[in-house]
């Protein structure tokens, strides 16, 4: 992944959020800047105990947005291997993943940032999103898995990655970011998801747990 140098952009931003998660408050905000004109945005600011929790593991506030960059790179890529290998198939191409654009339609969560399933109404969309996570588990050869699969339609936002085994490297630095919640992530997942026609559709068998991760 290689860096592209600073643009200076106008944002027009919303005085009051439109919504907080666990880590971040939400602001709608428009660009006047040219090539950016005519979409919503969301800008994402770090709440008070995520700047405290950034700077417990010794990381800048900027360091950690680097990461966040990078692991939505890499969930991007995951979405995009699963629609690869329907489309592939000969399936008709059902997932895509776009970052921090505005997401339109109902906001909705289907696996929380801990592993848990949210079992939602919608089924089909689901059962997708449950096997997204086993996709992402079994291509990074069972040591991390794609988590916080939550967004509008199949527009996703803001995931997060976990690590199957400690959060931090033989550096003392953290892996990912600050929503990782390695193990208890995996055994929550892996504890409830049950593998469904997504999940057979792309080559997935149910996983062996091992619950002493």
């Amino acid at each position: 992944m290689v860096w592209s140098p600073p643009v200076s952009v106008h944002f027009t931003i919303e005085k009051e959020k439109f919504a907080e998660g666990g880590f971040h408050a939400a602001y709608k905000a428009t660009l006047k800047s040219p090539n950016f004109e005519g979409k919503t945005y969301i800008v994402k600011c770090f709440l008070p105990k995520t700047v405290k929790l950034i700077g417990a593991v010794n990381e800048t506030q900027e360091d950690h947005a680097r990461k966040s960059i990078q692991m939505q790179a890499l969930a991007n890529n995951f979405a995009e291997q699963v629609a690869a290998k329907v489309e592939k198939d000969g399936n008709k191409k059902y997932l895509e993943s776009h970052f921090e654009q505005f997401a339109s339609g109902t906001f909705q969560k289907y696996v929380n940032n801990d592993g848990t399933i949210s079992h939602n109404k919608d089924i089909e969309k689901q059962r997708k999103a449950e096997s997204l996570v086993h996709f992402s588990f079994v291509k990074l050869n069972r040591k991390l898995l794609l988590v916080d699969i939550q967004g509008g339609e199949y527009n996703l936002t803001d995931p997060e990655i976990a690590t199957v085994s400690g959060i931090y490297d033989n550096d003392n630095h953290l892996l990912f970011c600050a929503g990782n919640l390695s193990t208890e992530a995996y055994l929550n997942f892996f504890n409830a998801h049950k593998c469904n026609a997504f999940c057979n559709l792309l080559g997935l068998v149910p996983e062996e747990v091992e619950n002493d991760a």
